[in-house]
């Protein structure tokens, strides 16, 4: 029969042991919880005129927030429908104003948030007067923005783990594309949500030509090559542009697999009918729900491309927090 001291000595190796493998085993039970991230499809018609249904959706991300545990939400970009006009960016504002203080968010730039009244012209600024650095600059999750100010990057946590959300600026020149390297490289421990406006077509392929022309501007086909290639960190790419909904996955040359997905409802009634999109992690289950959900309509969108589910690799491999 075993002695007290026996057992004492028993119970203070396994501390030491559980203690020297810490650093490489996920999250505990009590950590590894499900939650969930918020994706607000191309809102610009609820800018430019269907306020009520802007307005209802961030509303009802914050009355759900504990009961999903929501962590994040972003845009894709196409916050408004004419990027010159002040009055369709302070209705923008006055629906991400909702989620101050009550979870963290980006805002990725479409190329509507860039028109500056000229046919095929897209220079106008008006997008970092109203989301750039000095908006969120008192937050702690705020990482940074790029010199130009139209990328930039948060972290949030969720399930024991650390993640980078990434918002790229549409048809992004490559000054903005090392930008974006750098702040992987500078969190290469953390794995990285990328939201670019630009990126899948409803028929789930990488889209051809730049929505924005000008000098510099990447295509899709591009960007892919150049940022999500290499990238060992990213395995998710949000995305809208296209009007519809896709989803594939692709190996990059890092032999790791990257789901990219489309959604974009504002070919629908009232402006897109305000569909918004929900990604729940489950990290028992490695695993990530997708639903899509509309706040004014009250019900969830059926079929194949609107309800899914895909295997997240990076819940076995990527450092979680400890």
């Amino acid at each position: 029969m075993p002695t007290f001291q026996s057992t004492k000595r028993a119970w203070q190796f396994r501390l030491m042991l559980l203690a020297l493998l810490a650093p490489f085993v996920g999250p505990t039970n009590a950590e590894a919880k499900d939650f969930s991230i918020v994706v607000l499809p191309d809102p610009q018609n609820y800018a430019a005129k269907y306020t009520k249904v802007g307005m209802a959706q961030t509303e009802w991300i914050c009355q759900n927030i504990e009961k999903l545990q929501i962590k994040f939400v972003v845009t894709v970009g196409d916050n408004v429908d004419a990027g010159y006009v002040d009055a369709q960016f302070k209705n923008s504002v006055r629906f991400m104003d909702k989620l101050n203080d009550v979870v963290p968010y980006g805002m990725a730039c479409g190329n509507h948030d860039l028109m500056d009244g000229k046919r095929g012209s897209y220079t106008c600024r008006k997008f970092v007067d109203y989301y750039g650095p000095q908006r969120f600059k008192k937050y702690p999750w705020y990482g940074g923005a790029s010199p130009s100010g139209f990328s930039s990057y948060q972290t949030f946590s969720g399930g024991g783990y650390k993640f980078i959300m990434l918002e790229l600026a549409v048809a992004a020149p490559k000054a903005e594309i090392q930008w974006a390297k750098k702040v992987m490289a500078d969190h290469a421990d953390m794995p990285v949500i990328l939201t670019t406006h630009q990126m899948l077509t409803p028929e789930g392929e990488i889209g051809k030509g730049t929505a924005v022309s000008g000098p510099d501007r990447q295509t899709p086909g591009h960007v892919w090559e150049q940022l999500l290639e290499p990238s060992p960190q990213i395995f998710l790419v949000l995305c809208g542009h296209y009007g519809g909904e896709a989803y594939i996955t692709k190996t990059t040359q890092a032999t790791r697999p990257v789901h990219v997905v489309l959604q974009d409802y504002q070919d629908e009634p009232n402006g897109g009918n305000g569909w918004l999109r929900i990604f729940t992690f489950r990290p028992e289950q490695n695993k990530v729900d997708v639903q899509t959900y509309s706040p004014t309509l009250k019900e969830y969108k059926k079929g194949a491309k609107s309800e899914f589910s895909f295997v997240w690799e990076s819940l076995k491999r990527d450092a979680s927090i400890h």
